[in-house]
């Protein structure tokens, strides 16, 4: 996600006054393959208005920035960072209303298994399943849970 929300947040090395002032603001980066190009991104990033603080995390692949919310500009930090040869990847859309499961197809579900789960136990408790084990030979009733299964 880019970037994530401004939250205030302690930083190392400032005093409580200052703390009050001060943001936190994670960017997450790409392309970084050693320490020395964290420390390129650092610099970069470190010399924009506002920047009271800046920690990049080479394994986390993001930096994470203490500064003023009244000077920090993220557009600022993408083109800081560009500039140093690395990429600030775009921030992913939220999933729409249409995408997630509607509520009613989540409970259709569950009260299909809770049926099935019933006429299983049900099933068991009369004695109807080795009648039907009986019936049905082993191999067809393999054949048919391998082919149910497949995706899975």
């Amino acid at each position: 996600m880019w970037p994530r929300a401004f939250t205030s947040a302690p930083a190392t090395g400032f005093s409580r006054k200052t703390m009050a002032k001060t943001v936190r603001l994670e960017v997450p980066i790409k392309g970084m393959d050693c320490a020395q190009c964290a420390h390129h991104v650092e610099k970069a990033i470190a010399q924009l208005p506002g920047v009271a603080a800046v920690e990049v995390f080479l394994a986390a692949e993001k930096a994470v920035v203490h500064g003023d919310p009244q000077q920090l500009d993220l557009v600022a930090i993408r083109q800081a960072v560009a500039a140093a040869g690395y990429l600030v990847p775009e921030m992913p859309e939220a999933p729409t209303s249409r995408e997630r499961v509607p509520r009613h197809f989540t409970v259709l579900l569950a009260a299909v298994f809770a049926l099935v789960l019933l006429v299983v136990v049900a099933g068991e408790w009369l004695g109807l399943f080795g009648k039907l084990n009986a019936a049905v030979p082993f191999p067809l009733g393999l054949a048919l849970v391998l082919v149910g299964g497949y995706p899975v």
